[in-house]
């Protein structure tokens, strides 16, 4: 599977930018530092965005919550915590230090599964 990863940062100055790329998504990682409650406090916001989109466009995506820093002792999102919100929403949960390349292989590998899946289930 080729997968195509665009990384928008979830800077707010972008916005209007990163809605583009919404467009012929199949599956979006929403990322948040475990360090940062305000970090996730952004993840619902990303989440209503795609939710939106999938409304009007009618195209399904694929939700990933990615709790990222996990290498880090100062945790302020535990992973009770973001596991929680993504079941609530449907999304599947991972979490991973980029720093580290710890679990990265299997959240892609999750990824490039879902996406098989919803293909399978398509073709049904």
């Amino acid at each position: 599977m080729k997968l195509s990863i665009w990384d928008t940062a979830g800077q707010e100055k972008f916005d209007s930018l990163t809605k583009l790329y919404f467009n012929n998504t199949e599956a979006a990682l929403i990322v948040y530092d475990v360090t940062s409650e305000l970090s996730y406090e952004k993840v619902q916001k990303w989440t209503k965005d795609l939710n939106d989109h999938e409304l009007t466009s009618g195209v399904k995506i694929v939700k990933f919550i990615v709790g990222n820093k996990v290498d880090c002792e100062e945790v302020e999102v535990t992973a009770r915590t973001g596991m929680a919100y993504a079941e609530s929403i449907g999304a599947e949960f991972h979490e991973v230090s980029a720093k580290m390349d710890t679990n990265i292989t299997p959240l892609f590998q999750d990824v490039c599964y879902q996406l098989n899946k919803l293909d399978n289930e398509a073709l049904q």
